[in-house]
């Protein structure tokens, strides 16, 4: 999660420069974080870890930050979005397959979309 002002960059590059970036562990404790007061503007979702279904996740954290946006990170090459994500402003231009051989694509992503306040990007 991503949240604008900091010095510190992630991924590890320049251009992340200017956010805090907050990492949690699982979905549930993204969803924990969220209810103790984080407000991020950008949620990074990785679609295969264990725990929570992080489909699940990403509709627990919008239900909590309408306002919040979303890209996900998916090692799947047959990973495809569901029609309720969509609904909620999630576009294919936000879904990045693994590996990523430049990281700053994903940097510059969370840059945009933090930047973009437009809801319901995705339909």
């Amino acid at each position: 999660m991503t949240r604008k002002p900091s010095g510190r960059p992630w991924p590890p590059t320049s251009r992340m420069r200017g956010f805090h970036v907050l990492q949690a562990g699982s979905a549930e404790a993204a969803v924990a974080m969220v209810g103790e007061g984080c407000l991020p503007d950008v949620c990074a979702m990785d679609m295969r870890l264990p725990g929570m279904d992080r489909h699940d996740a990403i509709l627990a954290l919008y239900e909590r930050l309408p306002g919040v946006q979303f890209l996900i990170h998916t090692g799947s090459l047959s990973y495809v979005l569901t029609d309720d994500l969509r609904d909620i402003g999630i576009g294919d231009e936000t879904v990045f397959r693994k590996p990523l051989q430049d990281m700053r694509v994903l940097a510059e992503a969370v840059r945009t979309l933090a930047t973009d306040k437009t809801p319901h990007r995705g339909k």
